[in-house]
This record gives C-alpha cells, structure tokens and sequence, in this order.
C-alpha cells in the first residue's frame, strides 16, 4: 500500500509547525555544560593514556583529581533537565 507524505501527515505536525514549537520553548543553557564536560573528558582521557603509556602514577592521580569538574558539570546539566521535566 503506497501512502502520500500529505494524506497520512496531520496539518498540525508539519515541519513549519515543529519549528514554531521549537523556537516557541525555553532555551536550554546546557549545551554550553555538554561543550565544557567534553572538552574536559577528552582532556583527561588524553592524559590518562599518556600516564599509561608512560607509567607514570603521579599523572594518573592527577587525571583522577581533575575528574570533579567533570562531575560538577554533569551534576548540574542533570538538574537542569530534571526542572524541565517537572
């Protein structure tokens, strides 16, 4: 059974609408947190191979101890989403 993309398409969700909806939400300022936690992670997962590589413990601790803001930020993006869900 073939099916045109307008019969089966409700007027109310066509892309034009979608758009509308979107722009009408709240920002969410978490994407700059996601940008931030990223660029950290791969920061620690690049000097967390160097210490392997290396063997070296001292750096691998200091990867460790570097790891907080990584959670601080998570911690928060994942607040954030809970209020909006509420």
């Amino acid at each position: 059974m073939t099916c045109s993309h307008n019969n089966w398409v409700p007027k109310a969700r066509t892309p034009k609408t979608w758009v509308t909806v979107l722009a009408s939400q709240p920002s969410i300022g978490s994407l700059n947190g996601f940008q931030r936690m990223a660029k950290l992670v791969q920061e620690n997962l690049t000097a967390a191979i160097d210490a392997l590589v290396h063997g070296d413990a001292a750096a691998a601790e200091r990867v460790w101890a570097s790891d907080a803001p990584v959670d601080e930020i998570y911690n928060g993006i994942f607040r954030e989403m809970l209020t909006f869900m509420m």
